[in-house]
Order: C-alpha cells, then sequence, then structure tokens
C-alpha cells in the first residue's frame, strides 16, 4: 500500500515539476522575496544602467491619469513582450517599460519621483522590500489576461505573473498527457480462413481499465488529495543557503502540494485507480493473412497505469496488436496472393504423360495433363485459382501454382522388380543392381544384350520389330519363371 501512495505522489510531482520548471525560477534575498519569470533575467533588478524618465519611457504627460497610463502600459507591454516580439532589443525595452510601470502604477513612488527624480524613486521603492506575495506586486493593478492573452492563447489562458499560474499551466489550459502501455494478443486462423479473411473476428485480451469503484482517482468515495502537511500546500520549502533565501521543491509531496494518504486510498485497487479487465473486441481480417502479420487497432490497449485527475491530466489509451497464426496445411501454402502447392505424380506418369486431379483450396478438382518426361520441380500455373484480391472483390483472385513431385516407391513385388530390372537393360542402365534377371538364362541374356547393344548405336537409332519380338520373349520367359512353370 506504502509502495502505491509513493507512485501516487511521485506522478504528481512529475506533472508539478515538469510544469513548473518551464515557467519560474524561485530566488529570494534574505528580508525580502521576488519571484524571477522566465521573461527578466535572474539577476531580478529591474532597472536601467543610468537614470530614466518613466513618463518619457511610456510616452505620456507627467499630469496623465493613472487609467491613461494604465492603456499606454497595455500597448507597450503587449508590443516588446519577449515571446511576442523577438527583435534582440525587445526584452531591454520590456524591462525599461516595467520600471516606469512600477513607478508611476504606485502613488507614493509616483509623488517621490515627481518631487525628487530618478534617485528619490530608487529611495523610496525597494521592489524586493516584501515580495509580490505579501508586499507591492508592480502588475496587481493589471489585468494580465488581457495583456497577455494574445501571446498565451487567448483569454483564460495561461498568465506567468498570476498567483497560480502553475496550476494553470498544468490544469485546464495545459493538461499533461499521458498515454498507456500497448497490448499485444494472438489470433489463430485455419489455413482456409486466413485465405479467404473473415469478418467480424472476436479477439479477447486483458487491459488496465479504471477502477469501477473510484472510478480511476485512487481515492475512497468522497475523499480527495489532501493538502501536504509539511509545505503547506504550497509546494515549496524556504531555507537559507550562503546568504540567500532559497526556496525548493518539497521532498514529502514531491512539490504538488497535495498527498494521498493511506486511509483515503480505494479499497478496490488500492490507490492504483486501475485494474485488469478482460475486453473483447471484433476486427476484420482481410484475405492473404499469414504468420506474422501483426494488426493495429488504435486505443484498443491499457489505460495508463496511474490515478487519474482530469484536471490536470489527459489520458489516452494504448494500441492493440493483434498477431495472426496461421495454421499449416498439409498440401497448400501462401506466397503473397499466389497459392502454391506441391503434388506428388507416379514415375510412369511423369516418364509417359497422363491426366491428374488437382484439388483447389475452395474444394474444387481441375483436371491437368501431364506432358511426357516432366521433370521434378516442373511447375503449372493454374490462373484465379489463388487468393482473393479483397472482401469487395471476390472473384479477383491470385494464381495457383502446382509445383511437380515425382513419387519414387520403392517395388514391392517381384514382378515389379522384373519390370524394372527390364527397363534398365532397355536404356542401357548398367549400374542398376539386377536380381532376378541373373537366374535367366546365359544365352537369352546374350542374346538380349546384343540387341541393347544394336539399339544404342548411332546407326540403329530406330527399333527394329526383332528386338521388340526378343524383348517380348524376354518378359515371357521372365513372367513363366515367376510362375514357376519350367
Amino acid at each position: 500500500m506504502n509502495n502505491l501512495l509513493l507512485k501516487r505522489n511521485s506522478m504528481l510531482s512529475r506533472r508539478f515539476n515538469s510544469s513548473t520548471k518551464k515557467y519560474a525560477i524561485k530566488s529570494h534575498f534574505l528580508g525580502s522575496s521576488y519571484t524571477s519569470k522566465k521573461y527578466f533575467s535572474q539577476s531580478n533588478r529591474l532597472q536601467s544602467a543610468g537614470p530614466m524618465d518613466p513618463y518619457k519611457v511610456l510616452g505620456v504627460d507627467k499630469n496623465a491619469k493613472l487609467s491613461d497610463i494604465k492603456k499606454v502600459y497595455y500597448k507597450l507591454a503587449k508590443k516588446y513582450h519577449p515571446d511576442v516580439n523577438k527583435e534582440p532589443t525587445a526584452k531591454e525595452e520590456f524591462k525599461k517599460i516595467t520600471e516606469a510601470w512600477e513607478i508611476l502604477s504606485d502613488e507614493t513612488k509616483r509623488q517621490q519621483y515627481d518631487q525628487f527624480g530618478h534617485a528619490g524613486a530608487q529611495g523610496g521603492f525597494n521592489p524586493f522590500a516584501q515580495g509580490f506575495q505579501q508586499g507591492h506586486n508592480p502588475f496587481g493593478n493589471i489585468n494580465l489576461d488581457d495583456l497577455f492573452g494574445g501571446a498565451f492563447g487567448g483569454r483564460g489562458g495561461f498568465n506567468p505573473f498570476q498567483q497560480g499560474a502553475y496550476q494553470n499551466a498544468y490544469g485546464s489550459m495545459a493538461k499533461e498527457f499521458f498515454k498507456g502501455q500497448h497490448v499485444r494478443t494472438q489470433c489463430k486462423l485455419a489455413f482456409k480462413d486466413a485465405v479467404f479473411g473473415m469478418r467480424k473476428v472476436k479477439i479477447s485480451y486483458n487491459a488496465l481499465e479504471s477502477c469501477n469503484t473510484c472510478h480511476g482517482d485512487g481515492m475512497k468515495p468522497g475523499k480527495k488529495a489532501s493538502a501536504c502537511r509539511t509545505c503547506g500546500g504550497s509546494g515549496m520549502i524556504s531555507h537559507v543557503r550562503s546568504g540567500f533565501q532559497m526556496a525548493s521543491t518539497c521532498n514529502s509531496c514531491g512539490g504538488s502540494g497535495k498527498k494521498v494518504y493511506k486511509e483515503d486510498a480505494c479499497n478496490s485497487c488500492h490507490g492504483e485507480g486501475t485494474q485488469v479487465t478482460q475486453k473483447s473486441i471484433e476486427v476484420d481480417i482481410p484475405p492473404g493473412c499469414q504468420s506474422g502479420t501483426t494488426m493495429k487497432v488504435p486505443r484498443a490497449g491499457s489505460i495508463p497505469d496511474m490515478p487519474y485527475d482530469p484536471e490536470t491530466m489527459e489520458f489516452e489509451k494504448g494500441d492493440l496488436y493483434v498477431d495472426i497464426v496461421v495454421e499449416k496445411d498439409p498440401k497448400f501454402s501462401m506466397e503473397g496472393k499466389t497459392i502454391i502447392q506441391d503434388l506428388n505424380i507416379p514415375l510412369t506418369t511423369a516418364i509417359l504423360g497422363g491426366t491428374i486431379v488437382v484439388p483447389t483450396i475452395d474444394g474444387k478438382q481441375i483436371k491437368i495433363k501431364i506432358p511426357a518426361g516432366t521433370q521434378v520441380n516442373d511447375r503449372i500455373t493454374i490462373p484465379n485459382q489463388g487468393v482473393p484480391r479483397s472482401f469487395t472483390t471476390p472473384n479477383a483472385r491470385g494464381d495457383m501454382r502446382v509445383n511437380y513431385k515425382i513419387k519414387l516407391n520403392k517395388p514391392k513385388s517381384e514382378a515389379e522388380y522384373v519390370l524394372f530390372e527390364a527397363l534398365a537393360d532397355v536404356t542401357g542402365d548398367k549400374t542398376a543392381k539386377r536380381v532376378y534377371s541373373n537366374e535367366l538364362t546365359s544365352d537369352l541374356k546374350d542374346t538380349f544384350n546384343q540387341n541393347v547393344d544394336s539399339m544404342n548405336h548411332e546407326e540403329n537409332k530406330k527399333v527394329h520389330p526383332s528386338t521388340l519380338s526378343k524383348i517380348e520373349g524376354f518378359l515371357s520367359k521372365a513372367f513363366k519363371k515367376l510362375k514357376g512353370d519350367n
């Protein structure tokens, strides 16, 4: 539980620090305080190198009313603000304008300047005497939402000089963005389903969702994060170092000014604000998905694993990644939009040619002719029997490629042995092993071998009728021997 509370406080601290680092550095001198914004140098002294006439700086008459001076200051401050005017001299001009306004907007300091000049104003004016929080605020008479509205996104936007500006900066105007973790799951498909695709496939998975009890804030009903007791809710601790009064981030709350105590944490999620939830979603799997294909479903993953504060945070779910796993098929495989089939054909069909039946992925039977002398890995392409191009064009398909594989079986009977030995003799294969032909009479073998020699002679390319008669006699005697007829 303590770890969860520390985690929440750490997140509050990170949100606070990420905003305040951009806009303010607090630097305090002993006995005084002044907040140095990014629009001023860290020296904090708003004074020129020499005497300056605030009336001339603002371009107003010495008898001008405060309301008229205020209008002029509005106009000049907008013109020379460093975030609006990128000229090199704009920053210095803005400092002069601000110093002039500080003198003329304060009745006492204006009277001192009118009576004693610039030295009189300096003598009675110490901008660091009490600080903005307790003493005079040179911007106290100015509606800075009007002054800097254009520079920071319109009325109601971030005002870097307003008390509580940090809260506005990470609150309604600039919430901190968090994206949740991605979720990865698998979807297994039969090969045929992968080929033709499937609509509205239900995908089940687990993801983080907001706690149903606390609705994501990690607190018990009716409870809120309490003000930090160490810093009093300010998020900052003052201390003296090397003669300077410095302000540092509160270690207890991490600078957020808020702290979650154990007794206030939600009992269901223990302050996490999230819980694992079983979810499901329907997706369309297009034709031709293969193993290794990953489908992305945007913003269907987990929410960020932290308590949710709608005033300071903006959440977006991670994505869902669906890895496709296609079961292997004993006959078919896919290559892009092409279906591939390795088809075994008998040796005799490959040698002599013939007609075979080829099955397709959708159950059809197609007859194709095998040319005589077909070799291993010869192929044929059957058009429009492959993978559909899309759901909307189911009849527009890729091709099916059939690769021929010649089936070689070991002879299973004496008859097969004799026939293959005869084939070896006819083709002049002297390296093939002979078993049954060696038992034939030597004169018949001599006659047969003479016939083979005459067949292989270049001058006798055509088979003589007497040769066929001798082969027939050889096979006749061989079969008689197999049957036991002497």
